[in-house]
């Protein structure tokens, strides 16, 4: 990049930075590929997982095993915005993350307030850098290339990236997962142990995908019982062994984690492509037992998948762990809308939920959290309870027809609380 080019910043002594540019000849850019990038190849496309810090990190000149000190980032945060000439600084760790903005004729980094990035809808600093790209797309065409500009009232926003698996898909139609594809696509989500999640919504567009490693096994019907033995973190693996997801914005939170919608995109074995709906959980951290809690409901729908005629649970894929942050998420399917507060249920749809609990209350489990947020009704009209991170293995007779009268009492459209109501907190906990 010739810098010279590039205007002076508001704050920046121009002098200093005239007689630099005037100095400095422009360097000729060199760009390096890999064997897989080079024209011609059809070779499909490896992922490389990006290591995490092992407990047996790397060890310093004095023999102690390296920690992460604040200073080292933040020195290659200054020297990253120097080399881009950037103003402001984001410090993102998953889930906080403070902004700081650089003030060049002073030499110094203003930092702001942690903050909780998991809280905040829709940031307006996104937004802020969304429109300054877009006013600098309009005052500066040749930049966009031969490219088509975007439509009026439309954000210069790059469309996401699709995980490229192989160079010849010209041949393949991609479609939406349907009944005949099913079996397949369960086969596949619940086998391999790499998955790549992408965000995609309002000001969130994620680059690279994270690496997910699965960490626990499928919870479908078929696939429960094999044995598991969790993946080596190794650096690479083929397009047989993961499979990619773009997430939505998030469509609900609670007191363990949040969720989104996703889209899977899956090659089945005629070379189609197809998508498949799911709904993802995350979880960033361990506050409170927050993860203890996931990996708690998790063994719930374990235990239910090994029971049969279980009614009105979905397929949970899996659990996985971000390779980088150590995040984790629960894969299942997605179970359609939510009922509203208030509104009673169709007959046959209350059949339906209470022939569902009840093979839930066969099984042993009583679920302890039932609300109107956690009883689904999916496109085809199919019901399914969820949010079982407060379960208990119960099967004391009393406890359970109290928990169906609490399941009426929503069904019937009437508002308030649950008549049974488990000790209720606003954060994650191992109390019940």
């Amino acid at each position: 990049m010739d810098h010279r080019c590039m205007p002076f910043p508001l704050d920046a002594n121009t002098e200093f930075l005239r007689n630099i540019h005037q100095s400095a000849p422009p360097k000729r850019e060199t760009t390096q590929c890999s064997a897989l990038d080079r024209p011609g190849n059809t070779r499909a496309s490896r992922v490389k997982v990006a290591p995490a810090i092992p407990h047996h990190a790397s060890k310093n000149k004095k023999g102690r095993p390296y920690r992460p000190d604040p200073a080292h980032f933040l020195q290659r945060a200054w020297a990253r915005a120097v080399v881009n000439d950037a103003t402001f600084v984001i410090f993102h760790c998953g889930d906080r993350e403070r902004i700081g903005i650089r003030h060049r004729e002073s030499q110094t980094l203003y930092l702001s307030d942690l903050m909780d990035a998991t809280a905040r809808n829709e940031p307006s600093y996104g937004a802020d850098a969304l429109q300054r790209q877009k006013q600098r797309s309009s005052h500066n065409p040749s930049s966009s290339g031969k490219k088509r500009p975007a439509e009026d009232g439309q954000a210069s926003i790059p469309e996401p990236k699709r995980q490229k698996v192989e160079e010849n898909v010209g041949d393949t139609n991609e479609r939406v997962s349907d009944q005949s594809d099913l079996e397949q696509v369960r086969s596949i989500l619940s086998s391999r142990p790499l998955a790549l999640l992408s965000l995609s919504y309002g000001a969130y567009h994620s680059p690279v995908p994270s690496s997910f490693i699965r960490v626990g096994p499928s919870c479908v019907r078929g696939y429960h019982d094999q044995p598991f033995k969790e993946p080596s973190r190794k650096a690479t693996f083929l397009p047989s062994q993961y499979f990619s997801l773009t997430l939505s914005k998030p469509i609900g939170s609670g007191a363990v984690g949040t969720v989104h919608r996703a889209l899977a995109e899956i090659e089945l074995q005629s070379g189609v492509k197809v998508q498949h709906r799911l709904a993802v959980k995350l979880v960033f951290s361990d506050y409170s037992g927050c993860q203890r809690r996931l990996w708690k409901e998790y063994s719930i729908y374990q235990h239910l998948a090994s029971k049969d005629g279980v009614e009105g649970v979905l397929p949970v894929y899996g659990i996985f762990e971000d390779t980088e942050t150590g995040t984790l998420a629960l894969i299942m399917d997605d179970g359609g809308s939510s009922l509203q507060n208030g509104v009673s249920v169709p007959q046959e749809k209350q059949m339906s939920f209470t022939r569902a609990m009840t093979s839930i209350h066969r099984a042993g489990i009583r679920h302890l959290g039932l609300r109107p947020n956690n009883l689904l009704i999916n496109e085809k009209g199919e019901t399914f309870i969820i949010d079982f991170d407060r379960a208990r293995h119960n099967s004391r007779p009393q406890a359970m027809s109290h928990e169906l009268a609490c399941l009426k009492h929503f069904l019937d459209g009437k508002e308030g609380e649950c008549c049974y109501s488990p000790q209720a907190n606003s954060h994650c906990s191992d109390s019940d």
